[in-house]
């Protein structure tokens, strides 16, 4: 005679018994995302909030008066940085900065963290931090990579049921990294040549990203240095050389980047590097800018320009531009979101700003 089970409980009792679940899931990622996780290292470009909380300083407007709730949170710029339009191609959630978490949080977090500080460099004795003209603390890429080295043993690694489903884990995401601006805008010393620092600096640069490596990153895209002397504060004489007009102008740090990756591609095993020509991107985007609607690409959106001579900061009380859609900058160093927006898209869709691997063919590798 069959057994009939009327009671629910003693069902699902006996169904978990057979199939017992697991705390830890054998899931690398949900069907929606396109890779499980979005790892960020670089610059003020980059960074979502983690110098905020080192400096102790409540961000302010008009930072971030283009943001979710018109909501500052120490981004450098109105609104989305490229890394919050990146995670949201991905189909991520944005991406915290690590120094916002709580400990409950990190025992948690599977999609990514960004390590991002403004005013950091690739080598410690070469950034901002600590420097006369920033007076506020940053975080060094070594000290990112290190805070990386240390979430992983201490949190991301007990995530998973085996190191099998961890190591997919971490060669299916991606490491975006952003460096080496302040490194070239701080070579002030002048103790080797513009060239022999440049190869020094894309050698210090390489050991870094081998060491990302060798905690288990394997999809790399990395941005190449962007024209600082197109930045607006370029208009006060800060560098003696004039805004390109052409991306063929590029100097020996871009024209060594490219080969570069593609060596490390070719001494790190199941290993893909794309680079982010992000020099190309804001040379061609600013002389093409009214077709985008860009109608200022000289100026600074905050302060406004009658009030801009190329040395003000955006302030807590400064004026800024209506209309920030119109601006390619949204201060003297860094883009707008708009900006951010164009270049993302072109990285993500396009084969001319990110090689040869553009951000969907890379999530895909």
């Amino acid at each position: 005679m069959p057994i009939v089970l009327r009671n629910s409980t003693l069902l699902i009792f006996l169904i978990f018994s057979i199939f017992p679940l697991s705390l830890k899931s054998d899931k690398i990622f949900k069907s929606n995302q396109k890779v499980p996780a979005l790892y960020i290292f670089g610059d003020s470009l980059v960074d979502s909030g983690n110098n905020a909380v080192l400096a102790g300083l409540k961000p302010r407007l008009p930072y971030g008066i283009d943001f979710y709730q018109r909501k500052p949170t120490g981004r450098a710029t109105n609104g989305k940085t490229v890394v919050d339009f990146f995670a949201l191609q991905l189909g991520l959630p944005l991406v915290p900065a690590y120094l916002t978490m709580s400990e409950s949080e990190k025992r948690k977090i599977t999609t990514g963290l960004n390590y991002a500080s403004g005013g950091s460099g690739i080598l410690p004795s070469s950034h901002n931090c600590n420097s006369v003209k920033t007076e506020y603390p940053c975080l060094p890429l070594d000290t990112q990579i290190y805070l990386y080295e240390d979430f992983v043993q201490r949190y991301l690694s007990n995530m998973f049921k085996n190191k099998a489903d961890f190591d997919k884990y971490q060669s299916r995401a991606i490491f975006f990294v952003s460096t080496g601006i302040n490194d070239q805008s701080n070579n002030l010393t002048k103790q080797m040549s513009a060239d022999k620092f440049d190869d020094y600096l894309l050698g210090q640069l390489a050991i870094r990203l081998k060491r990302l490596y060798s905690l288990g990153a394997r999809k790399f895209l990395v941005n190449n240095l962007p024209p600082r002397e197109c930045f607006p504060a370029s208009q006060n004489g800060r560098y003696k050389e004039s805004c390109p007009t052409s991306a063929a102008a590029k100097k020996r740090y871009n024209i060594v980047f490219p080969k570069m990756l593609k060596k490390l591609q070719s001494q790190l095993p199941g290993s893909v590097f794309s680079q982010s020509d992000y020099f190309k991107f804001l040379v061609e985007f600013k002389v093409k800018a009214m077709n985008y609607g860009i109608r200022d690409a000289l100026h600074a959106c905050c302060p406004k320009k009658q009030h801009y001579h190329g040395t003000e900061s955006c302030l807590a009380n400064s004026t800024y531009c209506e209309n920030r859609d119109t601006h390619l900058f949204f201060d003297m160093f860094h883009p707008s979101q708009i900006t951010n927006n164009f270049y993302t898209k072109k990285c993500f869709n396009e084969s001319s700003i990110c090689t040869p691997l553009n951000l969907m063919q890379l999530a895909q590798a």
